[in-house]
């Protein structure tokens, strides 16, 4: 089932890449079923928010943010959500803090290395 979803969600990404984000949207969403992936999810999350259909694409990402809260770029696409999708100066700004503070988190000194 894994080289279907994958299949799916290379379609995806092509149409996406065309702007052709409803068709995009079925692709990924054909893709988790047959293989759930974080990358395809996060996609997905991102056709929706192209549509404006903003009430699923809030969805996907808090659902992402809560099941992968180490994954940094769930938190910008959450900010993205609020800003572009609802006009929500403070939430945005609160999930932009939050993606910085996990890329400080992420960064490994140099004198570490």
């Amino acid at each position: 089932m894994r080289v279907y979803g994958i299949d799916r969600e290379t379609y995806g990404i092509y149409l996406f890449e065309n702007k052709r984000y409803d068709l995009a949207e079925k692709q990924f969403s054909k893709a988790i079923s047959y293989y759930p992936d974080i990358y395809t999810q996060l996609m997905l999350g991102q056709s929706l928010l192209a549509q404006k259909k903003c009430e699923r694409a809030l969805e996907e990402s808090s659902q992402i943010a809560k099941n992968y809260p180490s994954l940094t770029d769930v938190y910008l696409y959450l900010a993205s959500t609020y800003g572009d999708c609802f006009n929500n100066k403070e939430k945005k700004d609160e999930f932009l803090l939050l993606y910085e503070k996990k890329l400080k988190e992420q960064q490994i000194p140099l004198k570490n290395l």
